[in-house]
């Protein structure tokens, strides 16, 4: 049962959740944003035109996102979910294909040119690009539900597997610190991979309480965070010191779904995540913490909109980007400014709340 949970709990966003949309006039989506510095950066997604066929997109911006150019728009039946770019010229995305494929796109050149690639038996669910040529991916088969780690050494055009798991292990996350070091998460067991030599070997260590991880964050090779369920209610904040040897739990959420985590630092993270439940949500937010996750604070609400990616640079600018939505900030938070959502024609009716000092720290891009 739970494996199952996991898995819709991935997929569900990409196709069957815009198709749940009902649109009926030309409308996107955007699930992650990305900059490599304050003027470039890029949103992936999918679009629906008004004759209801959904597409993938992606589009650039070199002013830091007040206005957008398209530079992919196919192909059909495809929605993009995951951005990772090494610098202004080298980047990858990733997302789902027509009828149960994954997609792999990628760019040399900032973007004017993409190369896709079609995974007709896995689909990604992580990315991680260290420079122009090593890089990381993580998928799982589409049929019999087991995962598999791979590895580049010349910018994804060529893999080699790492780790192959069995069926029913489901990888739902990843968080690489470098091109050697990183944790994989598995809902199978409830269980970490670490590797710390580039994928040669793997230290497989279980998070107690039956709790499915679902995203990951260290701040080091020692300390980091994850979120996840039992079921489907409630989530945790879990925190390690040791590498993912041990979990303890910090905080625990009856009524709220966590969707992604991140640290700048031991003591302040943030986290998306929906008010509410699998029927009913009420508000969508970002949750703060400055004690090292024992404590978390509402950082901003909307009700209408829900919240999907978010990127930061320093300490200073940072974009969040959901349904209808798009934020930014220049000051570290204090202030969040609603941008106009990439080719939308409509002013975005949201009702933002800000309640911490404007002294938060940072969030970086992982």
């Amino acid at each position: 049962m739970k494996n199952f949970i996991i898995t819709l709990l991935l997929i569900s966003f990409n196709v069957a959740g815009l198709e749940a949309l009902g649109l009926e006039t030309e409308s996107y989506t955007f699930p992650d944003i990305f900059f490599v510095d304050e003027s470039n950066g890029w949103i992936a997604g999918g679009y629906w035109s008004s004759e209801g066929r959904l597409s993938g997109i992606i589009a650039h911006t070199t002013d830091g996102g007040n206005t957008w150019t398209v530079q992919l728009k196919n192909p059909p039946g495809t929605v993009l979910r995951k951005i990772w770019f090494s610098d202004i010229n080298d980047g990858w995305v990733i997302g789902l294909g027509p009828v149960e494929t994954g997609v792999f796109v990628r760019t040399d050149d900032g973007g004017q040119n993409w190369s896709w690639e079609i995974d007709e038996t896995f689909y990604p669910v992580s990315i991680y690009l260290a420079n122009k040529n090593e890089g990381w991916i993580v998928k799982n088969k589409h049929t019999s539900g087991y995962g598999k780690i791979c590895w580049t050494q010349d910018g994804g055009r060529s893999w080699d597997i790492k780790l192959n798991f069995g069926v029913g292990q489901i990888l739902t996350s990843a968080y690489f610190l470098n091109q050697k070091e990183g944790w994989v998460l598995c809902c199978d067991g409830f269980r970490t991979y670490h590797t710390a030599d580039g994928g040669d070997n793997w230290d497989i260590h279980d998070i107690s309480g039956e709790i499915a991880p679902s995203s990951i964050c260290f701040i080091d090779s020692q300390e980091g965070w994850a979120i996840g369920a039992k079921d489907l209610m409630p989530h945790y904040v879990l925190h390690t010191i040791d590498g993912g040897k041990n979990w303890e739990t910090l905080k625990e959420f009856e009524d709220t779904f966590l969707t992604e985590i991140y640290f700048s630092n031991r003591d302040e993270g943030w986290i998306i995540a929906e008010e509410g439940n699998y029927v009913m949500v009420s508000n969508n937010v970002i949750l703060y913490t400055h004690d090292g996750g024992k404590n978390w604070q509402t950082q901003f609400e909307t009700e209408k909109q829900r919240l999907y990616g978010m990127h930061f640079l320093g300490n200073k600018k940072g974009w969040i980007i959901g349904n209808n939505i798009m934020l930014n900030t220049v000051d570290g938070g204090g202030i969040w400014n609603i941008m106009k959502f990439p080719f939308s024609s409509d002013e975005t009716d949201v009702t933002p709340r800000s309640k911490l000092p404007i002294t938060w720290g940072f969030i970086k891009r992982y």
